[in-house]
């Protein structure tokens, strides 16, 4: 599917997080979600949410837009809006245009995503006139089409020398349309749609979602599936074995792991991957997350294998970056007061690139996460402080020496 917007998430000025996530919208349910754990925003709490990239046709609805302060349904509803843009005709397009213009003619500087979410789902609520570009082609489409009963019957001279320009613009104040660049005249003609009052985003009813593919005739299957569900995938496909089918993951609990689904060729093995995930909890959900992006994998096998290694691991969500680590260290070791004095005087960074070195934490998208022995995350990580460590020996002197004074 197209990409319409691209967003980034984030935390009101007033909460001191760093975490932020970017997203490509139309999302699948899951990918929205992992968004929202990797800004850290959960609990109904406020995020900042701001378009960073949209549909060259969209910079009409984007320009100058900035920032939104909101809960995380306002996502949600953005979700959607790219979804109905992606569905909508020419006629619809031009239609929600022009909603979006009149909505700005108002004097509104930033449209909620409630409302644009309102005017998109009432693209039937306006007429659209391709013909009518301007004052004067709508004032003749007015007259031409006895639109306005004062000007039946007129005599051609007269209609020759009617000024439709003025015809058309008070015709157009009067009902408070507008004119869309290619697409004409749109005017409203019923009252617009309230959708987003009874919006509640859906929760997946899945774990793992596949498109099954034989041919040109496709059918989703939802795992984990029994195999009477799997056995109706092949039926709506036309295959008497998997062997004759194909299948692309389409979304997953841990979206990290979409490709390696698909990758897998085989609807067994991503159906017992998906009873794997199915079983953990939410927390449980983002330490796995943590770890795949963390320690890596070579394939769904593999990541299979770290599920059920959790237990060795811990992961700070509330450690969004270098500086945040050393803030919370500095903040623990002197209190909040003394840290502020100062705070002025550290380089936060450095210092949390240190701490990061030495607690063997490995920074993710979800947190810090660090094994409960102590020892490295990733192998390649303990022999890159084993060769750090031999090359300081090495370097260092065997007899101690006084250091210069400062």
């Amino acid at each position: 599917m197209d990409k319409v917007f691209e967003v980034t998430l984030g935390h009101p000025p007033e909460d001191k997080s760093h975490a932020r996530a970017s997203l490509e919208l139309p999302a699948t349910p899951f990918e929205l979600r992992d968004a929202l754990d990797s800004a850290r925003i959960r609990d109904g709490r406020d995020m900042k949410m701001e378009i960073t990239w949209s549909a060259e046709d969209l910079r009409f609805l984007t320009d100058g837009m900035g920032e939104w302060t909101g809960k995380p349904t306002e996502l949600f509803l953005m979700n959607a809006l790219a979804e109905k843009y992606v569905r909508m005709d020419l006629t619809e397009f031009y239609a929600f245009e022009g909603m979006v213009k009149m909505e700005l003619e108002k004097g509104e500087k930033q449209i909620p995503a409630a409302r644009l979410y309102d005017l998109a789902s009432s693209v039937n609520c306006c007429h659209v006139v391709p013909e009518a570009a301007d004052n004067a082609s709508l004032g003749r489409f007015y007259v031409d089409g006895g639109f306005l009963p004062e000007y039946d019957g007129l005599p051609e001279t007269i209609l020759q020398n009617l000024d439709y320009a003025k015809i058309g613009r008070e015709a157009r104040k009067g009902e408070g349309g507008v004119f869309v660049d290619g697409g004409g005249y749109v005017v409203q003609h019923e009252d617009f749609v309230e959708a987003a009052k009874d919006f509640v985003p859906q929760e997946p009813d899945y774990t793992i979602l596949l498109e099954v593919r034989r041919g040109e005739q496709t059918a989703t299957l939802k795992l984990p599936a029994s195999p009477q569900e799997m056995n109706a995938a092949l039926d709506a496909v036309g295959a008497a074995d998997w062997k004759d089918v194909d299948f692309q993951c389409v979304d997953c609990k841990a979206p990290v792991l979409i490709e390696a689904v698909t990758e897998c060729g085989s609807v067994e093995q991503a159906n017992r991957a998906a009873r794997t995930l199915d079983v953990l909890t939410d927390r449980q959900m983002t330490v796995y997350k943590a770890l795949l992006e963390a320690k890596w994998f070579s394939s769904l096998d593999e990541a299979m294998e770290m599920a059920g290694q959790l237990d060795q691991y811990i992961l700070s969500p509330e450690f969004a970056s270098a500086e945040g680590v050393g803030l919370s260290c500095l903040q623990t070791v002197m209190g909040d007061d003394e840290a502020a004095l100062v705070l002025p005087h550290v380089n936060l960074y450095a210092y949390g690139v240190s701490l990061i070195q030495r607690f063997n934490y490995s920074m993710t998208t979800y947190g810090a996460i660090e094994r409960r022995d102590g020892e490295p995350v990733r192998e390649s990580d303990r022999q890159t402080v084993e060769a750090k460590t031999a090359e300081n020996h090495q370097a260092k002197p065997h007899k101690k020496r006084r250091e210069p004074s400062r």
